[in-house]
């Protein structure tokens, strides 16, 4: 009975915190059923739902705004953005921290961190200039300032971009520029053909009409953040997407307008004229049209959508922080109860985990490792499965505690990962080969998982035993047996995975090992587990030297997964992250002090008293 009573008390608890209500403002206009149209954005098509996430996460750095105590939903906000209304212009977007930045444009940092377009735009030159001085130097040479420049311009242009999207900013009534226009190439065709006594309106100096037409939607060309015009069936490449400038352009050299330029075109004219039934029905044949096309496509878009609103990863993080606290608790109170409690909630949150590591592959078409931060949510995932294993096997909670926190600690890293904006983008040309992601990262990254966990078990061993009383015997005896197996398994994984990857590094760049950085990483971690076996068998450390060897694992395993990428130089340097350093140095400086506490801290001053350690 206090099983059940207990787990009805945690998903009261944990239900509010995860489930996030979809309220949209504009509740006259179908708003939300805009998010599934699909476009094509950094080559791959995807719901408009997607880019207006990931944008306002760029620009704002949340998926969410406020904005006179109201909730804007990213879609809301987008729509805002795209139809060029003045409200978006005018929201508190953009936050600007650096001092020396908020003095250029006049601004007392005490003031307020948050600053709209309208805000700005006094400043686009000035702002510019300075851009155009810090990328002319090394990005490692850059100071703070340079650096928040840097950002500030692109999410400037990001926005500018997203607002010449679907039509020049500032401009209104699409559809009856459209509808002058088509005229006018008619009555060119019409010419060309020796029809021209055919009456027709417009009919005063079209040539250089045209020409202005041309010039605008060049411009509208350049400018447009994503495509919006799918292919049309008789167009062989179903790949090949146009943004709405190149699409009006083309008109200049084919018999008709692509329908999508009309459907959006009445789009942003019944939203600037606040005609909700006309948005609505024009959606709503949009949509048809577009479900015409390809039942396929549509599938995808849908599901990406169900991915995007259930949101696993961050479910899942909440499940295993819930998990950590309870594995605590168990050894407080109810210890049977809440060690059967963490166990089901831990197999959920790597349920709802493996969904989402699933999904992902599912949009992508791909393994499930591409980079970084599909590397971080990989990582976890494996160490979540070992924990689980652990768990079933010795029934102690020291699995569930080390799954938890390695879980959501991955979790946590693959947020902040996402910062740059959407992590499903198209492989760079050396890593698009399905075969090698699913041979040579996957069994990489599953290397690293055992070699962390084997070095969380170590850090729990260290912690707990200086602090508690409950290392005895028989559970150090525990703890050194997972260890020892757990760091056999991560060798031979890592050492396979080391092979593979040279055989993938011959094909690609015609040799085997070129000693680049993270190639040496990967043969450090192997040679750091090679010794610790080899240590361990020759009777040169016991249990705690096993145990301190393996934490100190995690510092050369975080250095060959996430070291190489900040050093900027090398083949591997694919995902690089300025924001990463602190969380970095902070992580290796946990790890030493562990490290010298195991190490150096005197028998007598541990809590636990276990004979042999």
């Amino acid at each position: 009975m206090r099983f059940f009573l207990i787990i009805f008390l945690i998903f009261q608890l944990a239900v509010p915190l995860i489930a996030k209500e979809d309220v949209l403002e504009n509740c006259t206009f179908s708003i939300k059923d805009l998010r599934q149209l699909p476009v094509q954005h950094q080559g791959r098509v995807k719901p408009l739902d997607t880019v207006a996430r990931y944008s306002l996460l760029i620009l704002h750095g949340s998926q969410s705004l406020k904005s006179k105590g109201k909730t804007i939903q990213p879609i809301e906000w987008l729509v805002d953005v795209l139809m060029n209304s003045d409200k978006a212009k005018n929201l508190k977007l953009i936050r600007i921290e650096n001092s020396d930045l908020l003095g250029m444009i006049g601004e007392n940092p005490k003031i307020r961190n948050y600053y709209s377009i309208v805000d700005l735009e006094p400043y686009f030159n000035s702002i510019y200039s300075q851009f155009s001085k810090a990328i002319m130097i090394d990005k490692k040479h850059q100071d703070h300032f340079q650096q928040a420049v840097v950002v500030l311009w692109h999410q400037i242009v990001t926005y500018l971009s997203l607002s010449n999207t679907l039509w020049i900013a500032g401009n209104k009534t699409p559809s009856h520029e459209i509808l002058v226009f088509n005229w006018e190439i008619i009555k060119k065709n019409l010419e060309n053909n020796e029809k021209s006594e055919v009456e027709l309106p417009f009919t005063s100096e079209y040539r250089n009409r045209l020409e202005w037409f041309k010039k605008r939607y060049q411009y509208l060309s350049d400018s447009a953040h994503f495509k919006v015009l799918y292919p049309r069936d008789n167009d062989g490449d179903q790949t090949k997407w146009y943004n709405l400038g190149e699409g009006l352009l083309a008109r200049f050299h084919e018999e008709s307008l692509h329908p999508g330029i009309i459907l959006y075109a009445e789009l942003m004219t019944a939203y600037q004229k606040n005609d909700a039934s006309l948005f609505n029905k024009t959606l709503k044949d949009f949509l048809n049209v577009i479900k015409s096309q390809s039942s396929k496509l549509r599938l995808k878009i849908n599901f990406e959508l169900l991915y995007n609103d259930f949101q696993p990863f961050f479910v899942s993080s909440i499940i295993y922080l819930l998990v950590f606290i309870l594995s605590l608790l168990s050894s407080i109170v109810w210890p049977q109860t809440l060690k059967k409690i963490s166990f089901f909630l831990l197999l959920l949150g790597f349920i709802i985990h493996s969904f989402g590591l699933v999904s992902r592959m599912i949009i992508e078409g791909r393994p499930p490792v591409t980079n970084l931060y599909s590397s971080a949510i990989f990582v976890g995932w494996a160490t979540v499965f070992f924990s689980l294993f652990v768990e079933r096997f010795f029934r102690n909670c020291i699995g569930c505690i080390v799954g938890s926190s390695v879980g959501a600690l991955t979790l946590i890293v693959a947020q902040h990962l996402s910062a740059n904006g959407d992590t499903m983008n198209i492989l760079r040309a050396v890593l698009d080969s399905n075969f090698w992601l699913s041979t040579h990262v996957v069994t990489i990254a599953l290397g690293y998982s055992a070699t962390f966990l084997a070095g969380s078990l170590g850090c729990l061993f260290i912690i707990g035993g200086i602090l508690t009383r409950s290392l005895d015997l028989k559970t150090s005896n525990k703890l050194s047996n997972m260890v020892y197996g757990i760091i056999c398994f991560a060798t031979l994984l890592s050492f396979l995975g080391t092979v593979l990857g040279g055989i993938w590094a011959d094909q690609s760049w015609g040799r085997f090992w070129g000693w680049d950085p993270k190639e040496n990483g990967a043969l450090l971690v192997i040679l750091w587990n090679v010794m610790i076996l080899h240590a361990k068998v020759g009777g040169v450390i016991k249990k705690r030297g096993l145990m301190v060897m393996a934490v100190f694992g995690n510092l050369i395993t975080s250095f060959s997964w996430f070291g190489v990428n900040m050093l900027g130089i090398g083949l591997h340097s694919y995902g690089f992250m300025d924001g990463a350093f602190l969380a970095f140095a902070i992580f290796f400086l946990t790890q030493f002090t562990i490290i010298c506490l195991g190490g150096l801290l005197p028998r007598q001053y541990w809590r636990s008293k276990v004979p042999g350690l």
